[in-house]
């Protein structure tokens, strides 16, 4: 019997028994026989049910005679109340939970992650010139980033097999290309103290589970952002890098003082000698710490940054007043500090340097578009849903026009 005829059947009978109660008296206890059964099965049907006319239905073949005189009290009650999941049994191994490693485990999946991670290396490239120490930096740092991702996810799942596979591949990847790097550049050590810790902090971060909290998000910034410098400081044109300006006294102008770029260049590369281990000069020569790259990495870490508290506002710390205040008062600080700095290109004082125009016009463009981002969009997302992807795809796009804003303001 089917549901619409169960609800026909039903009433018809109800009111047939009402009204002639003698003459289908053996029609009826057929009937309400079927009735019964039919809905003693459909119980879950009409538990998921409130309107009328189910109700009027399921009351109608209860009040039978024959349907009365079970005991289906408690399924009537149980019609206004949600229906229980039914339990579902437990593996009977450990190994049957298991899932395998999936194409999800070997690439990150965040388009604003892969920018904010690999745009200050290839700055770096771009700022440095492209050779072969830039390029082999830049894919060492590309499979770090990997390593780094598998390996977080494998902490976080309490060293879950399924996440082991891919921190295991890329580990070897990086041992192969980074090794010999680090066999005929020896001076990259220079940089190891500050991403040991780095690194550490980030496995912390991960076991913790505090990947997404703001000093997680610091560290992955700190991190991102220093590669500029590092790839720069290991540039192909060292004879660029080699020229200094000077202000001698009473001069209008500025000179440049050369230095010998083989020499300079051969001190960041190599390692300094025995009797120099504890030198701190001998590991940071001249050359080590560019003046390009160190601003771009600065321009970097504010920026990012400040892009860490725009997606807070916009997606784990939605609503809170708290961080659209921070992400406002942060950006408003950058905008506030490239007015001012247009400001001094376009009125010199004689104490300062002399700033450059259009670099500085670009920063207050930059600037304010971040500025305008950061306002908006949490405001716009008070009165409709604004989906992740498109806060990251907003990002990227944030991210290459800080990118060509630091491009243009460092070359």
């Amino acid at each position: 019997m089917t549901r619409g005829s169960f609800f026909v059947a039903g009433s018809s009978t109800f009111v047939a028994e009402r009204t002639f109660p003698i003459r289908f008296g053996s029609i009826s206890s057929i009937l309400r026989q079927k009735l019964a059964d039919e809905f003693t099965a459909s119980q879950a049907y009409f538990a998921n049910r409130s309107s009328c006319k189910y109700r009027r239905a399921a009351y109608a073949v209860y009040w039978l005679p024959a349907f009365r005189s079970r005991d289906h009290t408690d399924t009537m009650v149980g019609m206004n109340e949600q229906s229980s999941p039914t339990p579902v049994p437990a593996p009977a191994s450990g190994k049957a939970a298991r899932r395998r490693t999936g194409k999800g485990d070997w690439i990150p999946d965040q388009p604003g992650a892969w920018a904010m991670a690999l745009l200050p290396a290839i700055a770096g490239v771009v700022i440095a010139g492209s050779g072969v120490d830039t390029i082999w930096l830049l894919v060492a740092w590309i499979i770090c980033y990997c390593v780094q991702f598998s390996a977080a996810r494998w902490l976080k799942s309490r060293c879950s097999p399924r996440y082991l596979p891919p921190a295991l591949v890329y580990a070897v990847a990086l041992a192969i290309v980074g090794v010999p790097f680090l066999i005929t550049h020896a001076g990259i050590l220079r940089w190891a103290p500050l991403y040991i810790v780095l690194a550490a902090a980030s496995m912390a971060a991960a076991w913790l589970r505090k990947e997404r909290s703001l000093w997680g998000n610091a560290v992955a910034v700190i991190a991102a952002s220093t590669m500029t410098v590092v790839i720069d400081s290991f540039t192909p044109r060292p004879q660029r890098a080699c020229l200094k300006q000077a202000m001698p006294l009473g001069a209008d102008t500025p000179t440049f003082l050369a230095c010998n770029p083989n020499s300079m260049y051969a001190a960041v590369r190599d390692m300094p000698a025995i009797e120099r281990l504890f030198d701190l000069q001998a590991w940071w020569p001249e050359g080590a710490l560019p003046p390009g790259g160190l601003v771009a990495t600065l321009l970097f870490a504010v920026t990012q940054f400040g892009s860490v508290l725009f997606v807070k506002t916009m997606i784990r710390e939605r609503g809170k007043r708290g961080w659209l205040w921070a992400s406002w008062i942060w950006h408003g600080a950058l905008f506030a500090t490239a007015m001012m700095l247009q400001a001094m290109a376009l009125n010199p004082m004689h104490n300062l340097p002399t700033l450059p125009t259009l670099p500085t016009l670009l920063t207050l463009i930059a600037a304010a578009a971040l500025l305008a981002r950061a306002i908006a969009l949490p405001l716009v997302a008070r009165t409709r849903t604004i989906k992740p992807m498109i806060v990251g795809v907003t990002e990227c796009f944030s991210s290459l026009l800080v990118f060509g804003c630091i491009i243009a303001v460092v070359m």
